[in-house]
């Protein structure tokens, strides 16, 4: 699925498993933790991701964050 998308592609550089089944993702450009959860929901969880994306680059924000919970499917949650 990242490989499919251009905005994705360009952002997401690795990815692990853990042994619980859940994702931990890494941005090229930010040193924040993407926590991903399980592969449930993938397109509603990548699509939370674009859309938080967009508006946090908007407000200069992407470097405050350390992590970025995506394991909910109606909501982006962060911390500092």
């Amino acid at each position: 699925m990242v490989h499919d998308d251009d905005f994705l592609k360009k952002n997401i550089i690795g990815a692990r498993i853990m042994p619980n089944g859940s994702i931990l993702m890494q941005n090229r450009n930010y040193e924040y933790v993407i926590e991903f959860g399980r592969t449930i929901h993938m397109r509603r969880k990548f699509d939370n991701y674009k859309a938080f994306f967009q508006k946090a680059v908007r407000d200069s924000l992407l470097d405050d964050y350390r992590n970025i919970n995506l394991k909910f499917i109606r909501q982006v949650v962060c911390t500092r």
